[in-house]
């Protein structure tokens, strides 16, 4: 190299951040603008949003802010192979879904929403079975691994 005196090193990642990390970046990432946009969204229609939940607008903004902001962190960690982030962002996905699926269950107010819970509830917790399998899996392999 000229002029930069700067020697090329190769940097050692550490292992126990998932394989699958390019698929939680994703949804990291995806999760993180659809929830600042949600909250954008709902700042914009407070008048209509009562009809649809008994939440207050901003509050429900938010929450969802703080959720968009918390999947961006962990974008960012993903992105910088950070084993922090590895570690959470399966837990942050599971706890999102089954956050957004108890919201739906206690605070829907339209009959749609209402009449859609029961199907949200059994499809939740068949969504959660396979993210929880792999979890324990890898958790178990990396507690064998030791």
């Amino acid at each position: 190299m000229t002029g930069s005196g700067s020697t090329d090193q190769s940097v050692e990642y550490p292992q126990a951040i998932p394989q699958r990390a390019g698929c939680w970046l994703l949804i990291a990432a995806f999760l993180s603008v659809y929830q600042i946009i949600f909250a954008l969204r709902v700042l914009q229609q407070q008048g209509t949003l009562s009809l649809t939940s008994s939440v207050p607008p901003v509050v429900d903004a938010g929450i969802s802010l703080i959720w968009g902001i918390v999947f961006a962190i962990t974008m960012l960690g993903l992105l910088r192979h950070r084993l922090w982030a590895g570690r959470w962002v399966r837990w942050l996905a599971l706890g999102f879904v089954i956050y957004k699926t108890t919201y739906i269950a206690i605070f829907a107010q339209a009959d749609y929403d209402r009449g859609r819970v029961p199907f949200l509830l059994v499809s939740t917790a068949l969504i959660l079975i396979i993210p929880l399998v792999i979890t324990f899996r890898d958790a178990r392999q990396l507690i064998d691994s030791r």
